[in-house]
């Protein structure tokens, strides 16, 4: 099975508009931005990610779709690899573990923490809305606080649904809109403030997941329960039954 990139697709430089419906478009980013501003992030994003409410969920959420016995692992977003440890400690036995992202920072830390682990870690500089991944490459792909930081979330979704086999599962976990719930003044404002710094609050998850995919998980926690667990199985066609 191919699952490494035949090669590298640049990173779009143009400023592409959000599909956040009646929002302000004032500050709007490309993927050289997100790279720069995670990039600076990288030396303290484990400090602070401690302290993130979306901690308490990752374990979970990743023991869930580690029960299927997943053995090819698509980390999307992988940052500075907060998932490793939790992955490590599983008693699933991995035949291979690709984690992208765009900050070359943030893939150094990944691959020293990934060695001190002794995981089968394969890293990869890209753009997760062009993933240079094989069709139907892996069983689990992983979308941690990612979503909320490219510019384009459905086709970001579109890809992992690309490169997941039929039957495989797709974990997303971010922070959301409420479903049918327009931003609040505040949290305009709040969105206004946190952009800049690679995360936009104000996505709703409807308005991008494949309509196809079985729902397995769909739990809501955290501050006014704004950080969401979906957990999606990708169908089998008839054919392939």
């Amino acid at each position: 099975m191919k699952f490494l990139p035949q090669r590298i697709d640049g990173f779009p430089c143009n400023f592409v508009e959000q599909s956040v419906a009646k929002e302000v478009r004032l500050l709007t980013f490309s993927n050289r931005w997100n790279a720069v501003v995670f990039s600076l992030w990288a030396p303290v994003y484990d400090a602070l990610l401690k302290y993130h409410p979306v901690t308490a969920v990752r374990r979970k959420a990743l023991s869930i779709a580690a029960s299927a016995n997943a053995r090819r692992v698509l980390l999307v977003g992988v940052g500075t690899g907060a998932d490793l440890p939790i992955l490590a400690t599983m008693q699933t036995e991995l035949d291979v573990l690709v984690g992208i992202d765009l900050s070359t920072t943030m893939l150094s830390r990944s691959n020293r923490k990934a060695t001190s682990l002794s995981l089968p870690f394969v890293s990869v500089c890209g753009d997760a809305q062009r993933l240079p991944l094989a069709n139907q490459a892996f069983d689990l792909v992983v979308l941690t606080l990612i979503v909320s930081v490219v510019p384009n979330p459905r086709t970001c979704v579109a890809e992992a649904m690309r490169v997941l086999q039929p039957g495989g599962r797709l974990v997303v976990l971010d922070k959301f809109l409420h479903g049918g719930h327009r931003p609040s003044v505040g949290r305009r404002i709040l969105n206004f403030l946190t952009r800049p710094f690679g995360t936009d609050i104000n996505r709703r998850w409807e308005d991008m997941g494949p309509e196809d995919a079985e729902c397995q998980v769909d739990e809501a926690s955290g501050p006014a329960n704004s950080i969401r667990l979906i957990i999606l199985r990708k169908p089998i066609a008839a054919s392939e039954t």
